[in-house]
């Protein structure tokens, strides 16, 4: 059920948060004994003070929770619509790649030229927490809307068909981004349009959702 999902996600990010923040403290309390110089500085300082950080008992444990939480994290920001990946660009007279940062990754490896600092990555998760906790209101109301169950029960008959070829391990956005897979939307939203016109729904509200379709949203 969709509003458990968005629970176990709300549930998950807090104690990421959590993590996280007790994972700065740590690096507060190593940065004011471990000051930048000439020999290191930048990003390399950023990461040379996590390092430190998390060489103790506490700094240790904390660490591998965060890395074993950092996929789900991102994934879960992702399927709230939260932007966290950062384009890190080099210095001109350094020259180099110019890398994509996943911001949650930075929390304990930095892989970008300039760094990712604390209160980007606070923000990101803020974020996600706060889209998630906007998913998890929605789902409470659609809990009482009949419209919403006849739609999720009709929208889940029509994805069958790539439900079973997933499962074959084949990667199902790759027909669903195809011609083919947005003839297969609009019929889906014609269909379920059909419905809910029967059932008295508002037809502006029904249009906006064909047009939206038909320029491919998801």
């Amino acid at each position: 059920m969709i509003l458990f999902s968005a629970k176990s996600d709300l549930g998950f990010m807090e104690l990421f948060q959590e993590n996280v923040n007790y994972l700065f403290e740590l690096k507060s309390a190593v940065r004011q004994e471990f000051e930048p110089s000439v020999h290191i500085s930048g990003v390399e300082y950023l990461q040379a003070v996590t390092d430190s950080a998390t060489t103790g008992e506490d700094g240790k444990k904390i660490r591998k929770a965060i890395a074993q939480s950092l996929m789900r994290a991102s994934e879960i920001a992702s399927k709230y619509g939260v932007s966290h990946i950062a384009v890190s660009y080099p210095a001109p007279a350094v020259g180099g790649p110019v890398i994509n940062q996943d911001i949650l990754y930075a929390t304990i490896q930095d892989t970008s030229h300039c760094g990712i600092d604390e209160q980007t990555i606070t923000d990101t998760i803020d974020q996600t927490i706060g889209a998630v906790s906007r998913q998890l209101s929605k789902d409470k109301i659609n809990i009482f809307n009949p419209l919403y169950w006849l739609y999720s029960v009709l929208v889940f008959v029509i994805r069958i068909p790539f439900i079973l070829v997933s499962i074959s391990g084949f990667n199902v956005s790759v027909v669903e981004n195809h011609i083919a897979g947005k003839i297969f939307k609009l019929v889906e939203m014609i269909l379920v349009g059909f419905l809910l016109l029967k059932l008295g729904d508002d037809k502006i509200a029904l249009l906006k959702d064909v047009i939206s379709v038909l320029k491919g949203s998801p």
